[in-house]
């Protein structure tokens, strides 16, 4: 199924995308319970002066901007040249290049 959303995100445009990734992430929020228990212990250990609600708005964000991830990954490995070129900005390439 992801990899037909992620099919499916190279057909639209990139603000498409990212909404469609943004459903993905709040889709693993809901399915993941042990991934959501996990996160959620891990913010209340790194931000014990943070309350509940904050937490929970860092919580969710992190599955959203998680699932737009994804999508963008998709796009890396399947996308045109041309598109990933047009939507990404590389520095330091040449560095890179000459090290492989």
């Amino acid at each position: 199924m992801l990899a037909g959303v992620i099919a499916l995100c190279l057909c639209v445009p990139r603000s498409w995308a990212m909404a469609l990734g943004k459903g993905v992430g709040k889709l693993f929020f809901r399915v993941n319970k042990k991934r959501v228990a996990i996160a959620r212990l891990n913010l209340s250990w790194c931000f014990p002066d943070l309350d509940e609600s904050a937490r929970e708005v860092i919580l969710r964000t992190h599955f959203s901007r998680y699932g737009q991830a994804i999508i963008d990954m998709g796009l890396i490995w399947w996308g045109s040249r041309r598109r990933i070129e047009r939507l990404y900005e590389f520095e330091g390439l040449e560095g890179l290049i000459q090290r492989i």
